[in-house]
This record gives C-alpha cells, structure tokens and sequence, in this order.
C-alpha cells in the first residue's frame, strides 16, 4: 500500500488560534446527569478545557462550544474528527456565521488529534476520584 506523502505543518505562535475539540464518554452519569464531556485544548499552548454534557447532540455541542469560546476566544481553526455532532449542518453553519474554519483528523489516527492524549490523564483523575469518595 503506497503511503501518502507528508505535510508540512505550520507553526502556530498565536495562543489560541487553533483548538482541537472532542468527545470523551459515556463515562458514568453525575449528579447533574452528565455523561460526556467535550475537551478542547489549544494546539500552541497545550492549555486543556472540558465541558460537562448530558448529550452528544448538536444543540449540546455548540452550546459547550460557546462555554469554551467565552473563556477562550473565537479561534480560526477548530480541528475535530468526524463524528456526526461535528459536521451536521447545524455546527457548520454555526463555525461558519464565526468564520472558523473546519479541519477534520483522520479516522483511523487519533493521535492526529493532540486533545486524545487529555483525554486518557482525565479518565486516570476520574478514576482516581471516584476510588477516594467510594462513587462508580
């Protein structure tokens, strides 16, 4: 099977202009009835973020979108895999009435994805937090 040829990447100096955004869940529910969580992280800075949802759908991600944007600012690239919450139509019209551009990671390499390896240190304090209080 030929390889397909690398790419250069650019070099992004300014905080916050590129985040990467997933979903990490089911995880067991909260007391607030949330199962999932949206994580974002800054390409540049590594700075991390996660939004509690009770669902995974569009309605949900865009409102935890515009949590993460209040606190972040509006980036110009938002990269994210290709869950169907992330392309309906109604999350790309939404990046796109904010001139965000979409970038996708493959499907098959998630750690193109740089927010996957938050994901694993949030599943490990979860774990750690649910031992010491006795809870699922």
């Amino acid at each position: 099977m030929k390889k397909a040829p690398l790419k250069l990447v650019p070099i992004i100096s300014e905080v916050f202009a590129r985040l990467n955004v997933d979903i990490v869940g089911p995880l067991p529910e909260s007391d607030n009835r949330n199962k999932y969580l949206l994580t974002a992280m800054c390409l540049s800075s590594k700075y991390p973020d996660a939004i509690p949802l009770a669902d995974v759908k569009s309605t949900s991600i865009i409102d935890a979108l515009i949590q993460v944007f209040s606190i972040l600012g509006l980036p110009r690239e938002l990269q994210m895999d290709l869950g169907t919450n992330f392309t309906s139509e109604l999350t790309e019209t939404f990046l796109e009435k904010f001139g965000i551009k979409e970038v996708h990671s493959s499907v098959h390499r998630t750690q193109s994805n740089a927010v996957e390896r938050f994901h694993r240190t949030i599943k490990c304090l979860l774990r750690v937090l649910c031992y010491q209080s006795g809870e699922n």
